[in-house]
């Protein structure tokens, strides 16, 4: 077997050699194919009221509060004041399994309290699955897998993530497959360095309305204790592909 940077169609060539030493040799083309892109944004735009369209996967749809999105100097910013939540969800995009890469900035350290950075993966009228950074006061990050069904948020599992600091872009990549029972790898790591060779949590749930496709959303909350809020979170390099 051999692993392909790149899906392209290859030229793979078998000698055969013998225990006299004769040989021969045939080649064929080999297709390899790759994920689907499914969505990918790198905010190469600007807007002053909500995050506009991703180059792939459409218009972003923001639940309220347009105004809190933007978009300049190359990232989505999302500013949130103490105790209040914002939503941008790429409702065209549906997959059942994904694997969402993306990086994200705190632009103020939160003083007295704590913020949270959402990926979301499935969200449909069944729920979502989310991986849930706590990006703490003390500059550390809680990394949690988490399910939603109705108006319930249950933690499936929490660890906190060694060697990372909220003082520098973070890289998170959460990936969600099956079709019964759920597997979910959520890792996180500094973006200037390399990902971990084992995910940062791993977790699995089997809920029945979540077994189904739903679409990639990103959330961004600060907890109501903030004494320096607002405090701007920056979403940039966004890709979902099918997992």
């Amino acid at each position: 077997s051999h692993t392909y940077a790149t899906a392209n169609t290859y030229t793979v060539t078998l000698t055969v050699t013998d225990n006299r030493g004769g040989t021969d040799t045939i080649a064929h083309d080999v297709t390899v194919s790759g994920p689907t892109i499914l969505a990918a944004d790198t905010f190469g735009r600007t807007s002053t009221s909500g995050w506009g369209t991703a180059p792939t996967g459409g218009a972003w749809t923001v639940a309220s509060g347009a105004a809190n999105l933007t978009v300049a100097g190359g990232v989505g910013k999302m500013t949130l004041a103490k105790g209040v939540t914002r939503v941008a969800s790429l409702t065209s995009v549906t997959a059942l399994n994904s694997n969402t890469l993306l990086d994200v900035t705190v632009e103020q350290q939160p003083v007295g309290g704590g913020g949270l950075a959402l990926v979301t993966a499935r969200k449909s009228a069944g729920g979502e699955y989310r991986l849930r950074l706590s990006l703490n006061a003390n500059n550390t990050v809680a990394v949690s897998i988490t399910r939603v069904v109705g108006t319930t948020e249950t933690v499936l599992g929490t660890v906190t993530a060694t060697g990372v600091s909220t003082t520098s872009t973070l890289r998170a990549r959460f990936q969600v497959q099956g079709t019964s029972t759920t597997t979910l790898t959520g890792s996180v790591w500094n973006a200037s360095g390399s990902e971990p060779a084992t995910p940062t949590i791993t977790r699995t749930d089997s809920t029945a309305s979540l077994q189904t496709a739903g679409s990639p959303a990103l959330t961004g909350y600060l907890a109501s204790t903030v004494s320096n809020g607002p405090i701007t979170l920056d979403f940039d390099n966004l890709s979902v592909t099918s997992n």
